[in-house]
């Protein structure tokens, strides 16, 4: 998925990823888009990381590390 993920260039964005997950290995990227999932998936990632996503997304657009703090490259 990471792979993907830098080949069409999301790396310091959100994005939408679907992966198709089965018993012969790894998964397979069905869907990649430079976006959130629809619903409430906002929510849910501000719970799980314990941070507003609308506070960490411009963040990450600059390479900002939010779970460090640190500067990353591309």
């Amino acid at each position: 998925m990471d792979a993907a993920i830098r080949a069409v260039g999301t790396c310091h964005s959100a994005s939408h990823t679907e992966v198709i997950v089965d018993a012969n290995g790894p998964g397979t990227v069905i869907e990649l888009g430079a976006r959130l999932a629809a619903g409430q998936i906002g929510v849910l990632i501000q719970h799980a990381l314990a941070q507003p996503f609308r506070l960490m997304a411009p963040q990450l657009a600059l390479g900002i590390d939010t779970c460090g703090g640190t500067q990353r490259t591309a």
